[in-house]
Formats: structure tokens, C-alpha cells, sequence
């Protein structure tokens, strides 16, 4: 069983602590959710995990490999993004785009393998995109880039897949059907971190009955009203002021879910 651990991590930005002391489990098969305004420190967390942003202190390890002291290829064996948003500059087609989700599988400049191939053209059937195979990745609209996108972290074929408001430019009907999608991949041994803003979207990740923990200091754990999702405080500390609070409030939370 494939786990993704984060133990005391801080995140420091320009000088200025983001992230302070977080420890967070996500297991195989499991659905762990991050949930929170803007500016609470979501995305930094999620880029220290995929390796965009340096540890200040603590430790992220998948199976007990510390991601921090593996080669680029072997971290990224075991985790795929998909990242907010992604520039490219190269002229691609949304296949080849996708297939670079298999290169932490192969040499450098190998040629891609049948099974290469057949894994691609799974993962943009799967986003629904495989009707745009050929098409140029910079012709195609925000919300089908994303889609493509989803499919290179796909095709990846990582134990943990992490997505960073996945929902961006997506319409009300893509935006379901990919919150779909994680609770497949979970069936199939997978964990995903997921982070949103908005917490009704997140309904369609779990299936327990559960309650939110209130916005606040580490202390509190009030009620917001009841969803389909188990939910806890996760400790990470805003390092800016929020609805006229001060520094030190903790309002990030998670939730975690069966398959």
C-alpha cells in the first residue's frame, strides 16, 4: 500500500513563513482534500509536495522514499500533478503533451512503446479529450487544456496524484465529471490530494457523512453545517491577515474519505 506522508513541513516564501508545522497522511485508495479561502496556503503546500517549492524544515515521503532526496525522475515515479495552471510555449499536439506524462518511464529520447501508446490514449479518453489528439495544445480552450493536462498526470501512472484546483476553466458539467475521477482512481490503489475552494464542489469527492471544522485558531472545531465528508483541521498557519484576523489563524481543512 502506496502512502504519501508530510511530517512538520514549513514552507518559507521571500522570508516569510507560509506553511508551519504540518503533518498530513494520504493512503492508497484513499481521497485526502484540502479546503480553504484564498491566500490560506493551499497551493504552496501542494507545490512542496510535487516538488515546485524547497522545504523550510520537515519531511515528505511516499512508501517511506523522502521526496526531497530522490532524483527528479524517481519523484516524479511516484507523484503527478496537476498544477493550476501550466504554460507552454512549445508547439504540441494535446497528445504529445499528454505523452510526456510517460517520460519519467523512459531513457532519454527513447521512442515511446506500444504500451506507452496504449496508457496516452487511455488517460485522454478518460479526461475526454481524445478528440482533440491532433490538435495543437496552445489552439485548445482553457478548460480542454486542462483536461489535457489531467491526462499527462494520468498517464504518469503515479501511486499519488495531486491536483491543485482541478475545477479551473472547466464548465459546470467537466467540472463533476473530473471530481468523478479521483474516487475512480482510488479503486484502483491510487491516493489523491486534492485542493478546492469550494466546498460544495467537494461533495462530489466523498461518500461519508461528516461535518466541517469552523475557520480559526487551532482550538476551535465549531460546526458549519453537515456534508457528505469526514472533515479535520489540518495546521497550516496563514501568514496574512483573513476577515479582519490577525496572524496565526489556522483555516485550512481536510477531508478524507473511502472509496
Amino acid at each position: 500500500m502506496t502512502t504519501l506522508n508530510l511530517h512538520d513541513v514549513h514552507v518559507t516564501i521571500a522570508g516569510t513563513p507560509i506553511i508551519t508545522g504540518v503533518d498530513l497522511t494520504a493512503p492508497s485508495g484513499r481521497r485526502v482534500g484540502i479546503i480553504g479561502p484564498n491566500g490560506s496556503g493551499k497551493s504552496t503546500l501542494l507545490r512542496a509536495v510535487y516538488r515546485h517549492l524547497p522545504l523550510a524544515q520537515g519531511t515528505i515521503t511516499v512508501d517511506g522514499e523522502d521526496l526531497w532526496r530522490l532524483t527528479p525522475r524517481r519523484a516524479a515515479q511516484l507523484v503527478a500533478a496537476l498544477p493550476q495552471e501550466t504554460r507552454s510555449d512549445f508547439d504540441v499536439t494535446a497528445w504529445e503533451m499528454a505523452a510526456m506524462g510517460r517520460t519519467p518511464h523512459k531513457r532519454p529520447f527513447a521512442p515511446d512503446t506500444a504500451e506507452d501508446t496504449t496508457i496516452v490514449a487511455d488517460a485522454l479518453t478518460h479526461a475526454g479529450v481524445a478528440h482533440l489528439a491532433h490538435r495543437h495544445y496552445t489552439t485548445l480552450s482553457g478548460g480542454e487544456k486542462q483536461r489535457v493536462l489531467r491526462a499527462r498526470a494520468l498517464a504518469q501512472q503515479a501511486p499519488v496524484l495531486v491536483l491543485d484546483e482541478p475545477t479551473n476553466h472547466l464548465d459546470v458539467r467537466h467540472q463533476f465529471e473530473l471530481l468523478r475521477a479521483p474516487q475512480g482512481l482510488s479503486s484502483r490503489g491510487r491516493g489523491a490530494l486534492v485542493c478546492m475552494g469550494i466546498l460544495g464542489l467537494v461533495r462530489g469527492l466523498a461518500h461519508r457523512e461528516g461535518t466541517w471544522p469552523s475557520a480559526g485558531p487551532a482550538r476551535g472545531s465549531g460546526r458549519l453545517g453537515s456534508y457528505a465528508v469526514w472533515a479535520r483541521l489540518v495546521k497550516i498557519q496563514v501568514s496574512g491577515p483573513l476577515s479582519g484576523q490577525g496572524r496565526g489563524i489556522w483555516c485550512v481543512l481536510a477531508m478524507e474519505s473511502g472509496g
